[in-house]
């Protein structure tokens, strides 16, 4: 249990800082549970990373909000963009670990939500060198 963070002492709740799962070590049952969701993370991640954890990808979502939103340059406002990306391709791979679902890489995540319409989510600039940059359907306009 030393990979255990305890959030609530008096219930027992908390999560594991390895594979990020929340239960209650009081609870057997919710141990148990994390286990098992535990050894199907780590031969899920095994040589292919890890989804980071809640906390931080909420860190790279603020960050990457911030720079695209005050970034001064271009390249400033994609690198904000990237990161927002980056922690939305880590949702993405928690969902993998969740229900098996097929397993994206990067560009692959990218032109997939690019087919759902990067319209309000990105400036026409940075969503054009996003494109550029990830995606599969790119033409070069």
């Amino acid at each position: 249990m030393r990979n255990f963070i305890e959030t609530i002492p008096a219930t027992g709740d908390g999560y594991c800082r390895v594979c990020d799962h929340p239960y209650s070590k009081l609870l057997p049952d919710e141990e148990k549970a994390h286990r098992v969701y535990h050894r199907r993370y780590l031969r899920a991640v095994d040589g292919v990373g890890a989804p980071v954890p809640r906390y931080v990808r909420q860190e790279m979502t603020h960050e990457g909000l911030r720079k695209m939103r005050h970034g001064e340059t271009l390249e400033e406002r994609v690198e904000g963009a990237e990161l927002w990306l980056r922690a939305r391709h880590h949702d993405h791979l928690e969902q993998v670990l969740r229900d098996g679902s097929e397993r994206l890489d990067v560009r692959a995540f990218f032109t997939r939500m690019e087919e759902d319409g990067l319209e309000g989510r990105f400036a026409d600039d940075v969503a054009r060198e996003l494109r550029r940059r990830y995606s599969d359907n790119w033409t070069g306009y």
